[in-house]
Parts: C-alpha cells; structure tokens; sequence
C-alpha cells in the first residue's frame, strides 16, 4: 500500500486504498454536515466515475447511520460522460447555451436544471481550464459544460449494506476464449 503524501492526505498517514478514502468521505459529510451532496452519476460511462459514485454514496449512507443527528442528505447526481452518443450537444464553448437533458435517459428520474449566473458560468469556465491535462486532450468536450445551466438528477437513494471496499469484487466465472480471442490472448511471437 501507498502513502499519499502528508501534504495532500486529507488524514496524515492514511493508506491509499478505498477503506481509508471512504473513512475520509464519511469524516467529511459528518464534520461539514451538508444538506445536499452532489455526485457523479451511477450511470457515467467513465468507470472512475462510477467509483466515485458508490464511495460517495456509501460515505453518506455510513455517515448517517453513524450520526442520528445528521440529517437525511440530498443526493443529486450528475453525468459528464453520457452513454447517449453526442451528448452534450454541440461540442464546443456556448456560454449562453443550456444544456440539454432530452437526450438522456430518464430511467432514475427526471433531470433537473439550474440556472447558472454569469459570474457563476465565467468562474466555472476558469476551473475548467485549469485542469491543463485534461483540456489538452478533452478541451472541446469539457467546455461544452459551460453553459448557463446544471443539470442533475436527484438520487433515490435505498438503506442498504454499506459498500466494503476492502473486501474483493466477486470474481466473475471465467469465460471460455473463442479461436478469435484466443489470438488476442495467446499472441504467437515469431522468434
């Protein structure tokens, strides 16, 4: 296991593994106690996405059942990498634009919009490009989320077992290779 550094540790000398970041998730719902959480959505393409979704989620669920007095949280979800092709639409800086939920799945709900204020769209412009790593590559694509709009889906959310990152996923059976996979596999190298 990986130290992060005690600069960046949110808690000095944690461990970087997810029971320790979901630990740290938990502290900070129950010490700064918001009202509404805001998520990646459990449907995001990306898998990153989706982790920090069922850590984010399960860090709420444990904070409440760990503090009675905590009020029940809103979760509101949103999506940065739909799996609906083109979306957002279009692809590109549109400050006055809103973004569009039409195209998205409406299968947890409706999406729900925020209007967003100019000084609010031109601050978010700035943090979006001041991620250079990822407006090299992605720039096109992240501006076209700085619209005059948010939208977000509100989470139901079921009491449930907490998510237990330091037990394994189930290992799924393994899958009998094909002649065509079994290439891909087993490459053979010429010698």
């Amino acid at each position: 296991m990986i130290a992060p550094s005690q600069k960046g540790a949110f808690t000095p000398g944690s461990v970087f593994c997810g029971q320790d970041l979901l630990n740290d998730l938990v502290k900070i719902v129950q010490t700064f106690r918001p009202t509404v959480v805001y998520l990646p959505h459990p449907c995001d393409a990306h898998p990153d996405h989706q982790a920090a979704a069922l850590l984010g989620d399960a860090a709420v669920a444990q904070a409440e059942a760990n503090d009675p007095d905590l009020v029940a949280l809103e979760v509101r979800a949103y999506l940065v990498h739909a799996s609906e092709p083109g979306w957002p639409s279009p692809r590109r800086l549109r400050l006055l634009l809103a973004l569009d939920a039409s195209p998205l799945r409406q299968e947890g709900g409706q999406w729900e919009s925020v209007s967003l204020s100019p000084s609010t769209v031109k601050l978010k412009l700035r943090a979006v490009r001041s991620h250079l790593s990822q407006t090299w590559i992605s720039g096109r694509f992240l501006a076209s989320f700085v619209r005059s709009n948010e939208l977000y889906q509100p989470v139901t959310r079921v009491a449930g077992p907490f998510l237990d990152p330091s037990e394994p996923a189930e290992t799924p059976p393994p899958v009998e290779p094909s002649p065509e996979t079994a290439l891909v596999a087993n490459p053979v190298v010429a010698t």
